[in-house]
């Protein structure tokens, strides 16, 4: 699993939701990629604003991946950098295996999940 976290200004909520569902077309048939899903603070006092989850069969799966350049122009004209898209950005990798399918909304750590649209 591999974790992303942004923190954004609210204004740039809505447009990194529209390019992450975009990313997330670009790479859904990627070998090695499983799913995403983006979660969506819920309380305003929140820290972390959005945050990607998405499952790969391999570190080096995601990483090749990305690494395509079609996905990287893309990134890159989005403003997706370091930072994040707009924000200051965290990231985790993980090595578990899948999780159980995530619930619509996770009060206990004020987020609203958003599954990625059908390509």
């Amino acid at each position: 699993m591999v974790i992303d976290a942004w923190e954004l200004p609210e204004d740039r909520m809505d447009e990194s939701i529209a390019r992450w569902r975009e990313h997330v077309g670009l790479i859904h048939a990627a070998p090695g990629f499983r799913d995403a899903r983006l979660h969506r603070r819920l309380y305003a006092e929140s820290r972390l604003d959005l945050v990607n989850a998405a499952h790969w069969d391999s570190i080096d799966a995601r990483d090749a991946a990305l690494a395509n350049p079609d996905f990287t122009a893309s990134a890159t004209a989005a403003g997706y950098e370091e930072s994040g898209p707009g924000g200051r950005r965290s990231h985790a990798r993980c090595n578990q295996g899948p999780t159980s399918a995530a619930t619509p909304q996770n009060p206990a750590m004020g987020l609203s999940s958003t599954p990625p649209s059908a390509p």
